[in-house]
């Protein structure tokens, strides 16, 4: 064999080995969210939220629900002077919410490296949400509140537990008003979230 044969054989042999190095050294696909249709149940009501995907990895969400509300500044419509400390059944009342927020995912490809589930935009998030409250009365008819929005930055997570059914935790500090007073409150919800 000569040295010129030798030579090409070899670097054949070079290519033949580098070659599926190579390939498999090829850049992973980037794990990308997805739009999501859900019924959430929460510790404090139930709704319909739709959110949807505006690039791999930020979404918008608009939503509706029926919910236990905690009534910004209540006003006291009984006689005499207000208690001072009103009684939870008294205040609480049950509204529609209406709500749109953004999201920030940041931990997909993580959460795929280290082989954890990602299907239903399983992983933590960023995100701002803004809820509407109509005027509400407490049940008992001795508290009265006006119109109220919140503005909340937060932080989140939100957990597949199988193909149709999601956990999902939020925290964070709320701004609310309803235009006669400004209150910053924490802010916090826990649930679960049925895909349709």
């Amino acid at each position: 064999m000569n040295s010129k044969n030798a030579v090409v054989i070899f670097t054949i042999a070079l290519l033949l080995l580098i070659c599926p190095a190579l390939k498999a050294q090829e850049i992973a696909k980037p794990v990308e969210i997805k739009s999501l249709t859900k019924i959430r149940l929460t510790s404090f009501g139930a709704g319909l939220e739709r959110e949807q995907k505006i690039d791999s990895l930020h979404s918008i969400y608009v939503g509706a629900s029926i919910s236990a509300v905690f009534p910004f500044e209540s006003r006291y419509l009984g006689v005499g002077r207000a208690p001072d400390i009103p009684l939870l059944n008294n205040v609480l009342a049950i509204t529609p919410v209406f709500y749109t927020g953004f999201r920030r995912y940041y931990n997909l490809s993580e959460r795929k490296e280290n082989s954890k589930k990602t299907i239903n935009n399983s992983a933590n998030y960023f995100g701002c949400k803004i809820d509407a409250i109509p005027p509400t009365t407490s049940p008992n008819g001795k508290y009265k509140t006006l119109f109220a929005m919140s503005l909340a930055p937060h932080w989140g997570m939100q957990r597949s537990l199988g193909e149709k059914v999601n956990f999902e935790f939020t925290f964070g500090p709320a701004i609310k008003t309803d235009f006669e007073t400004v209150r910053i409150v924490p802010f916090s919800k826990t649930g679960f979230t049925f895909l349709l």
